[in-house]
């Protein structure tokens, strides 16, 4: 299982790929969207939302998630359609990148924080 840093920083990341200005809201609301997360993983990231301990990492996930959302050369302000999460599973064979998130079947996105 991810550290809860690791898990708010790729959720929140995808999350951020949705747009919306309010992030409780989007959590509450367990866009389908967002593939992956079963009703545990969900309640994982809303009970850690309303802790408050990892507040700059959901910060900072948002932000890089909006900044991917906006990026001429990534969504270019367009919503994406899915955004997988990879969670603990792992591509099989020897892929080489190491994706934390997959967006719109093209887009592979690792999301390392420090």
């Amino acid at each position: 299982m991810a550290t809860d840093r690791t898990f708010v920083t790729e959720l929140a990341t995808g999350l951020g790929m949705l747009g919306g200005d309010d992030l409780g809201a989007t959590i509450a609301a367990r866009p389908a969207t967002f593939a992956n997360l079963g009703d545990a993983e969900w309640d994982r990231i809303e009970r850690l939302w309303h802790a408050g301990e990892h507040r700059e990492d959901f910060e900072r996930g948002i932000g890089n998630g909006r900044a991917f959302l906006t990026a001429a050369d990534a969504l270019n302000g367009r919503r994406p359609r899915i955004v997988e999460w990879t969670g603990p599973r792992r591509a099989p064979g020897d892929e080489v990148v190491p994706a934390d998130l997959r967006v719109d079947h093209v887009y592979l996105v690792s999301c390392k924080y420090l």
